[in-house]
């Protein structure tokens, strides 16, 4: 982290967190290095800082603590009325009273009531009324890419306190607001076309002249063929794991057990309890190794299956003997008043996963340089835009269908979103003089 080079917007920020008190939302398109700038922010803030997510998978992966764990939120919808149980201990007082920054990854997906709890049991532990009992809040994330999931139940109790269900909607931002800076540089793609077009899906605004390009991309017997180096990327789970399971077959199988130690939730186990794997089975790397030569995303053949070492020939031409690797599970504590993780479980795994498929979800924050897209039975904003960006040139995608208008479904709260802040000078909410 230390020889990354830091844009104009990503110093914008860094100046924000570490000379002022204001909060931040870093947004930016698909590419833009977001996730490897949240990790170089957090190792030069300068401030105590605490790491928080909306899930255990995207905590472990941010290197935090989920938000519900640090705060005791319980699950479900919390209306601005409904009781808090303050029953923090003196030491978890002790602890939130040396922050100085929360940062939450995945911003996109926290409900505004999560917002406006986590606001609540600060001002409680800070005995402050100020908004967030006075700590700063940095958030990153992708509005325009997959949206929150809010199921019915919250949304008949949630819909009579809040216009609609994005963290900017938090009645805590009537009180505060926040600096909206949006990374620029895409780094994924080099393309001036493709950048334009996939710009124009995320803003909803794409041009018949760039539909007619990407009407070029159907391509039914690549999609229906599974054999080659392109993944599948899918809008349902089901599809995954049928297609998956049909690869792998039923002969010559070898499962390998996840070993998982003291305290790690199901919820947050960020690989395959039981991988299930055979020679010539497609798979893809779950996590990065500089040293051994891999990144997460990383696509390759199984060549060799041993009880230690499961041997790939990546698509690139290297072989890689994988071996189990340790993922987390940390809580924050204090230690001579300084903020330091702890490890209070872990899980073993070998750092694969089967990868002839993969769902649009799970493909988010990945690259891919050939990728097959399955997106006929597209239902939500943002999945076609998050499809296609996952590959490095328009070249190198090909789709199950026609890409129609029909298939780039609006979401209006953000269009207001984006054009009320922008007229604020990227600002959102209520400034504080």
């Amino acid at each position: 982290m230390e020889d990354m080079v830091l844009t104009e917007d990503m110093e914008l920020v860094m100046n924000l967190v570490q000379n002022t008190q204001d909060n931040v939302f870093i947004t930016g398109k698909a590419g833009s290095g977001k996730t490897t700038f949240l990790k170089y922010l957090i190792e030069h803030s300068g401030k105590k800082c605490m790491v928080t997510a909306p899930t255990g998978i995207a905590a472990i992966n941010a290197g935090g603590v989920t938000l519900h764990s640090l705060f005791g939120i319980p699950f479900g919808p919390i209306t601005p009325y409904d009781h808090l149980e303050n029953k923090f201990s003196e030491y978890k007082v002790e602890l939130l009273l040396q922050m100085e920054v929360l940062i939450i990854d995945e911003i996109s997906m926290v409900r505004p009531d999560i917002l406006d709890v986590v606001d609540r049991k600060l001002r409680w532990v800070y005995e402050s009324d100020e908004p967030f009992g006075g700590v700063q809040i940095v958030m990153f994330g992708d509005l325009f890419q997959l949206p929150p999931v809010t199921k019915s139940q919250e949304i008949k109790i949630l819909s009579n306190f809040y216009d609609d269900f994005f963290f900017f909607n938090a009645l805590v931002f009537k009180r505060t607001g926040f600096h909206v800076v949006e990374l620029t540089k895409i780094f994924r793609q080099t393309d001036p076309k493709f950048i334009n077009i996939l710009n124009n899906i995320r803003n909803y605004q794409v041009t018949s002249d760039e539909l007619e390009i990407l009407s070029e991309l159907r391509d039914r017997q690549i999609s229906k063929n599974y054999d080659g180096e392109y993944i599948h990327i899918c809008t349902h789970k089901a599809e995954v794991e049928k297609i998956n399971t049909d690869k792998l077959g039923k002969q010559d199988i070898k499962t390998y057990e996840a070993t998982i130690k003291d305290k790690f939730p199901e919820s947050s186990i960020p690989c395959d309890l039981h991988l299930k794997l055979r020679v010539g089975a497609r798979v893809m790397s779950l996590v990065n190794d500089t040293q051994k030569g891999y990144y997460n995303g990383m696509l390759g053949v199984v060549k060799e299956l041993k009880n230690n070492i499961v041997t790939v020939c990546m698509d690139n031409g290297q072989t890689i003997k994988f071996e189990r690797h340790t993922w987390s599970n940390t809580q924050y504590i204090l230690k001579e008043n300084e903020i330091v993780k702890e490890e209070i479980g872990s899980c073993t795994q070998f750092p694969l996963t089967l990868a002839w498929a993969i769902t649009i979800h799970k493909s988010q924050g990945l690259t891919f340089d050939k990728i097959a897209i399955h997106v006929s039975r597209t239902f939500c904003p943002g999945q076609l835009y998050v499809a296609l960006s996952r590959c490095r040139t328009l070249e190198g995608i090909i789709s199950d269908a026609f890409i129609t208008k029909r298939m780039i479904i609006p979401e209006y709260a953000l269009i207001d979103f984006e054009r009320t802040y922008k007229a604020e000078d990227n600002y959102y909410g209520k400034r504080l003089n």
